[in-house]
């Protein structure tokens, strides 16, 4: 789904369960909708790339939930391995991977 704002209406009106944002997008609407969203997990730096015009470049990617999707979050903290995600991203950050956004 393109567009945070959209993948961000998705989530609220439980169309989804789990969404992909940018980090401080992700803390901020987790802090607007206290009790009905969680993080799920933090990607780290240089894992999420919007578009230049929006402000934030290379930044933080985080993964999200509304907090009554706890099947869907059960789910994805059992299935992502994020020591791999931080494995690779830390060769980006050192040059010897490129990222292919």
């Amino acid at each position: 789904m393109r567009g945070s704002g959209a993948r961000t209406a998705a989530l609220l009106e439980g169309k989804v369960d789990l969404v992909v944002l940018c980090r401080l997008a992700a803390d901020r609407l987790i802090e607007e909708h206290s009790g009905r969203l969680a993080l799920v997990a933090d990607l780290g730096p240089a894992t999420y790339r919007s578009l230049p015009d929006a402000g934030v470049r290379d930044a933080g990617a985080a993964i999200i939930s509304r907090s009554e999707g706890a099947m869907a979050l059960t789910a994805v903290r059992d299935a992502l391995d994020l020591s791999t995600v931080t494995s690779l991203q830390a060769e980006v950050l050192r040059g010897e991977r490129v990222p292919s956004y």
